[in-house]
């Protein structure tokens, strides 16, 4: 990873066990590493951008920087004005907990390195077991190294890509997937406050019988391999859905 230059962000905050590992390994190989990460977890805050309130940036150590915002804040000061030049890759992660299917509509791991693309900067979000060991961690954050300089490796494309990865435990070879489908037990807690006042929790646990795309990122896991899945930022629909949108609106438009 020789001159290029590597920004880590993550949703777990600065002080995350797996942004230490992450910054080890690029180091190590050659990289220039910079660190813009929130001051505190911000998980699950999806694409949430800061524009009408004040961001905070403190450093924490020699080209270590917390931010008050959320991780999309994160990355956007980073490349826009803390890094002295336009990264070559941004590192989202190494997330406590994997990002699997529609996971990546809310977790703000994925939309750290989703800004980061629309930015221009290629990006890889990596997320590893929740509760992942030192030891883990370091596995990903090499192999991590590996796979960039191999995605840095290839020619550019017209728009910058984003990969969704997910690292089990002694990983084992890295599959191309597609995101699954992971379902959640849809629910509202109510509770009370000491003056009766009722506050609610939602969201629910994860549901075991998960629906899973052929060549998707469970099937991977579950055979204890890694999951690289490219993300595409167009909502543009495949051309058989237009086409069938187009029809029943033109037909339809004037019964």
């Amino acid at each position: 990873m020789q001159q290029k230059t590597i920004l880590i962000t993550n949703d777990d905050g600065i002080h995350a066990p797996g942004i230490p590992p992450l910054v080890e390994a690029f180091s190590a190989s050659g990289a220039d590493v910079w660190v813009v990460a929130p001051d505190r977890e911000r998980s699950a805050v999806s694409n949430a951008i800061t524009l009408r309130e004040p961001l905070r940036l403190h450093e924490v150590g020699p080209r270590r920087y917390a931010c008050s915002g959320t991780p999309v804040d994160c990355a956007y000061m980073g490349i826009v004005h803390v890094v002295p030049r336009c990264p070559d890759l941004v590192i989202s992660g190494i997330n406590n907990g994997y990002n699997l299917g529609t996971d990546v509509f809310y977790s703000g791991t994925v939309a750290a390195a989703v800004e980061a693309s629309l930015r221009g900067v290629t990006a890889l979000a990596v997320s590893s077991i929740r509760g992942a060991t030192a030891a883990h961690l370091r596995t990903a954050a090499e192999l991590m190294v590996r796979l960039s300089k191999l995605i840095l490796s290839w020619p550019p494309t017209r728009h910058p890509w984003v990969y969704n990865c997910n690292v089990p435990p002694d990983p084992g070879r890295v599959e191309l997937t597609t995101p699954g489908i992971r379902h959640y037990h849809d629910e509202v807690m109510v509770r009370y406050d000491p003056k009766g006042e009722p506050y609610y929790w939602i969201g629910g646990p994860i549901s075991p019988d998960h629906g899973n795309l052929e060549g998707g990122e469970f099937a991977a896991l579950d055979a204890g391999n890694v999951s690289l899945s490219p993300l595409c930022l167009s909502f543009a629909p495949p051309a058989d859905e237009w086409e069938r949108v187009a029809d029943a609106l033109a037909s339809g438009w004037n019964p």
